[in-house]
């Protein structure tokens, strides 16, 4: 339980219900643990890209779009390595670049 409220659920209910069919088919029977939960969740972070403080008197878009920005020039441009960055997986990347024309 303290690995799934530590985590920070960048893909909300969509990642926290998928988080948990991935535990339930990688568990044999019983009780869930945190072996059986999906890798992201039970690693720890080794950089964290964060939202800005306070209100900054921009829009949640610009916001996300600013992230998406940051975790892309920290990964050299890599997707995946972004995705990764920000706890997003790879599709909602492309998307999310698709969205903001980058």
């Amino acid at each position: 339980m303290d690995r799934i409220m530590a985590y920070p659920w960048p893909g909300n209910a969509r990642e926290l219900k998928s988080a948990f069919e991935f535990a339930f088919v990688s568990c044999p029977g019983g009780m869930i643990g945190p072996e059986h939960l999906p890798p992201q969740i039970t690693a720890q972070p080794s950089v964290c890209i964060e939202s800005p403080p306070g209100n900054t008197g921009q829009s949640l878009d610009e916001i996300k779009r600013q992230r998406l920005v940051d975790a892309l020039a920290r990964a050299g441009g890599n997707r995946t390595e972004a995705a990764r960055l920000l706890g997003l997986s790879r599709t909602s990347v492309w998307k999310q670049i698709k969205r903001y024309n980058l």
